[in-house]
């Protein structure tokens, strides 16, 4: 399943889920969200696509990782803890059922912010029994008439940690691009920071010297020291402050956000 498949099928699972009115003509999809969530989304039909041509050529939102609709729900299935039943795409429930398992697929929004953002969708498969990484190729289609009752949850926590570091790791490279890049950025930026203060401070030293020369008297040698030198604890003082303001600028998040999770049934 692509970003594109994967995004689509839990926006429009979101609105079934909900009972919203769904649909479609084309690549444009028509819902009418429930009264019950219309402070959410608000009481006028949302025309939604996941096609970016079609956004271009029609008036409707585009639904992509980083959109403020996928993002609300994102926040709204976090906070439910939304679990989804289903089978991998051409399963046969009367096939021989020792050869049936039991999957689950957890959905994560992995999601980095700083000067840049980096956002996207992805899921990782396990099985149940053996907390193996599965290599699922099939689409998943849900079914809430599967029985999990005798599944044991108490294997829950250990299936998510598992989860969470598979995530992590197929996203190894891209955060480790992302922090350096930032990183990189914010040093550059204080180094020329620092070269423009040092210089400033500089000048202010050597102007001491040289104005020193034209005054006798030893009090006002001493006023010129004193101003002088205020003057430079006042450059270093604006320099922290504005190395401090790069640095918050630079902080960088990163979040494998966990959205759903959907319990299936798949062939060995």
């Amino acid at each position: 399943m692509d970003l594109q498949e994967l995004t689509q099928d839990l926006t429009l699972d979101f609105f079934k889920k909900i009972n919203a009115d769904v649909s479609q003509k084309g690549d444009i999809f028509t819902i009418l969200v429930p009264e019950n969530h219309h402070h959410l989304f608000g009481n006028e039909p949302l025309s939604i696509t996941f096609n970016a041509e079609a956004a271009t050529k029609y008036s409707c939102e585009l639904v992509v990782p980083g959109s403020k609709l996928l993002y609300q729900i994102i926040n709204l299935c976090k906070t439910k803890g939304s679990i989804t039943k289903g089978v991998t795409e051409n399963f046969n429930k009367n096939s021989d059922s020792s050869h049936i398992k039991h999957g689950i697929r957890f959905y994560f929004y992995t999601v980095f912010k700083g000067v840049e953002h980096f956002s996207e969708l992805g899921h990782i498969d396990l099985d149940i029994n053996s907390s193996e990484v599965l290599d699922i190729k099939q689409n998943l289609v849900l079914d809430s008439t599967i029985d999990i009752e005798h599944i044991n949850f108490e294997l829950m926590p250990s299936l998510y940690m598992k989860a969470s570091k598979v995530i992590r790791k197929n996203f190894e490279v891209d955060e480790k691009k992302f922090v350096e890049s930032a990183v990189a950025k914010k040093q550059n930026e204080i180094e020329e920071l620092q070269q423009k203060y040092e210089k400033m401070i500089s000048e202010t030293e050597s102007s001491i010297k040289e104005n020193e020369k034209n005054l006798l008297a030893e009090s006002d040698k001493y006023k010129l020291y004193d101003d002088s030198m205020k003057k430079i604890h006042n450059l270093r003082g604006e320099q922290t402050n504005l190395i401090q303001g790069i640095s918050n600028k630079y902080k960088i998040l990163l979040s494998y956000n966990l959205i759903c999770i959907t319990i299936f049934l798949f062939k060995e």
